[in-house]
C-alpha cells in the first residue's frame, strides 16, 4: 500500500511541476511577444519570422 502511494504522490509532484514549467514558458513567449510589438513599431527595417508570428498569434497578439 506504501508504494502505491509513493507512487501516486510521484505522479502528481511530476503533474504539478510539467504544469508549472509549461506557465513560465508561456509567459516568457508573451513577455517576448510584446518586445517584438514594440521593436515593429520603433524599427523600420524590422521583421519577424514565420515562428515569431505563428507564437504571438497563439497568444493572440498581433505584430504588425
Amino acid at each position: 500500500m506504501k508504494i502505491i502511494i509513493n507512487i501516486i504522490v510521484a505522479i502528481l509532484l511530476f503533474i504539478a511541476f510539467a504544469l508549472i514549467l509549461n506557465k513560465g514558458i508561456e509567459k516568457t513567449e508573451i513577455a517576448e511577444c510584446y518586445k517584438w510589438q514594440v521593436q515593429s513599431e520603433q524599427f523600420i527595417n524590422w521583421y519577424s519570422t514565420d515562428w515569431q508570428k505563428a507564437q504571438c498569434s497563439h497568444h493572440g497578439i498581433e505584430i504588425k
